[in-house]
């Protein structure tokens, strides 16, 4: 009996002295693992402060780290030397399928999987890729000159002295062979934060690019004036007038569309702004067309009317509207992405001042439908009026002509006449 409890003492000892062992060495990994911050000798928050991006000046190299600031289920952190991801350089780490971390490079000349291109910097130091408790991070370091020539890669230079766009982007899992949409990028960075390296600092955004500020005047005069006035002007004024306002309307909103793709590189669909503005154009668009498919109205002559030409006013009446709406929707989720991005007062200021004027536009286009149902309503009573007075004359008419004497006074005769 005291042999097996003299047993059970010492397994019992033997048990404690492991978990003071486990612990002793988490404590060491973690004290020989220092944070990021401390690592580094610079630190700054890139777009949506969800991503921190480290680095450390050496004579001929840089080191760099990235990290996630919020906890997710993201499964690949990548950052990109560039103003969006498309014609970048990337990094990405993630965990491979036996649990190891990675840091792979790619060079990225467009937007569909296949213009996403391996890399194979040589030069590459000291990646790796952990991922705890939902944050992710890489770290990796690189000379500040490529060594090769004649490739794309070979043109990712850095410069400590230039400003040096960074963006990033997560997803859910990462492939280094069979990449596709599944495993691509869900997250990322509306803009590339410009680090200045030998600073340690941000490089202060001056303003809303010179493109966005073009394409949203244009998106204005068009969808702010053009078009409004347009359906307007089918309603209140002669045909002619409203063809040529919507006509230079579409066609003002199509040349916006230019400056904006040029800045972002292609035509950028995942954003709330870029869903409803192509929704607008869509049935911008479709209006020319249905207008050329318009049914031909019946002939004189008692032809009845089909029901698509009875159905198509309606149609072409609530597509017009509604696209009317759709657009300012458009510019306001716009100016909206704009302020988030930029930060500037200029465009909340601009914001506020484009709700004004679709309120006043508002109230002339209710003031003109009260003039018109005013109108209206005088010419049906003006011509009731006039309907009834003609009728009251004629009867008198007749009434004097059938009872009026042919003969002198004083002798009254009745005249009978064949009905033949």
């Amino acid at each position: 009996m005291a042999n097996a409890t003299s047993f059970c003492g010492s397994f019992l000892h033997f048990l404690l002295l492991l978990a003071a062992v486990a612990v002793a060495v988490s404590v060491a990994s973690e004290l020989r693992r220092p944070d990021l911050s401390q690592a580094y000798n610079h630190t700054v928050l890139l777009d949506d402060d969800q991503v921190a991006f480290f680095w450390t000046l050496h004579p001929d190299s840089i080191s760099i780290a990235a990290r996630s600031k919020k906890t997710s289920t993201s499964g690949y952190l990548a950052i990109a030397i560039g103003d969006g991801m498309v014609n970048s350089h990337a990094y990405v780490g993630w965990t491979d399928a036996d649990g190891n971390g990675r840091v792979s490079t790619y060079w990225i000349d467009g937007k569909d999987v296949s213009r996403l291109h391996p890399t194979s910097e040589k030069q590459l130091a000291d990646a790796r890729f952990q991922s705890e408790k939902g944050l992710l991070s890489l770290e990796f370091r690189r000379p500040l000159s490529s060594p090769c020539v004649g490739w794309p890669e070979c043109e990712n230079h850095i410069d400590p002295d230039l400003p040096l766009p960074i963006v990033w982007a997560r997803g859910a899992r990462w492939s280094d062979t069979r990449l596709s949409w599944g495993n691509m990028h869900a997250i990322t960075s509306d803009r590339a934060v410009r680090v200045l390296l030998t600073h340690g600092t941000v490089e202060e955004v001056k303003g809303v690019p010179l493109a966005y500020a073009a394409h949203g005047f244009f998106m204005f005069i068009s969808w702010g004036i053009l078009l409004p006035c347009g359906v307007l002007a089918a309603r209140y004024l002669r045909r002619q007038w409203h063809l040529r306002l919507q006509s230079s309307g579409l066609a003002l909103a199509l040349i916006a569309i230019v400056p904006a793709a040029f800045e972002l590189r292609g035509l950028v669909l995942s954003s709330t702004h870029s869903a409803i503005g192509i929704a607008a154009m869509s049935m911008a668009c479709a209006q020319p067309i249905n207008a050329y498919l318009r049914p031909k109205p019946p002939a004189a002559g008692g032809e009845v009317a089909s029901g698509a030409t009875i159905l198509w006013p309606s149609i072409h009446f609530w597509i017009g509207r509604s696209a009317i709406l759709v657009g300012i929707v458009a510019i306001l989720s716009g100016l909206k992405q704009v302020a988030d991005a930029y930060d500037c007062e200029a465009v909340d200021a601009a914001t506020w001042a484009f709700m004004l004027w679709v309120l006043v536009g508002a109230a002339v286009a209710l003031f003109l439908e009260y003039m018109e149902l005013k109108r209206s309503r005088k010419e049906r009573n003006s011509f009731a009026g006039r309907f009834g007075s003609q009728g009251n004359g004629e009867e008198e008419e007749c009434s004097i002509d059938l009872l009026k004497s042919q003969e002198p006074p004083g002798r009254s005769q009745v005249q009978l006449e064949s009905l033949n």
